[in-house]
């Protein structure tokens, strides 16, 4: 019993959690800043929302999805945070910066964008990996012929002789003859 919970423990150790110890300097840290930047804690954490939301609304396996969202929404914070230092970082700025539609356009755009992109990378990469295979197989079948034409019908076989016949290739005289044998 000593040894399978010992093996428990060892194929445990690579997903090390942290504990508390490990936060409290952070949040000890956060306390001041928060103090002192007030005005922008306050427009950045309402701004925010979409980032906080995506991993709720996407589950935590798709922290990717998290990151695309949360890194551009924090681009389309950044402009209101521009903002708010220009008319004099006071918490009453902040606050009539969140009525202003505009303010929220922004950072909502930045999050929809990472969305968007998230979605449409995959999209875009999957298009593009279909057509690049299809050139392929158009290099390589174009290549077979050449070797069909170079050393004569016996070099094709019937598996060949099929898919050309699926590629709309035209076949030489024996490849059908081949295919008729391989189906017996």
């Amino acid at each position: 019993m000593g040894k399978s919970s010992a093996k428990v423990k060892a194929a445990a150790s690579p997903k090390r959690r942290r504990g508390l110890m490990w936060y409290l300097p952070w949040a000890l840290a956060s306390i001041p800043i928060c103090v002192v930047l007030w005005p922008s804690v306050f427009l950045v954490a309402a701004l925010m929302g979409p980032s906080v939301l995506s991993p709720i609304l996407f589950g935590r396996r798709a922290m990717h999805l998290t990151a695309s969202v949360g890194i551009l929404n924090f681009v389309g914070v950044l402009p209101a945070l521009g903002r708010l230092w220009e008319q004099g970082h006071e918490a009453g700025v902040a606050a009539h910066m969140l009525t202003d539609p505009v303010v929220w356009g922004g950072a909502l755009a930045g999050a929809g964008t990472g969305l968007v992109l998230f979605f449409a990378t995959e999209w875009v990469v999957a298009a593009y990996y279909r057509i690049t295979a299809e050139a392929r197989l158009s290099q390589v079948m174009a290549r077979q012929e050449e070797l069909v034409e170079l050393w004569g019908d016996e070099v094709i076989t019937a598996d060949a002789a099929r898919l050309m016949t699926q590629g709309g290739q035209a076949t030489p005289g024996e490849a059908g003859d081949l295919r008729a044998g391989a189906a017996t």
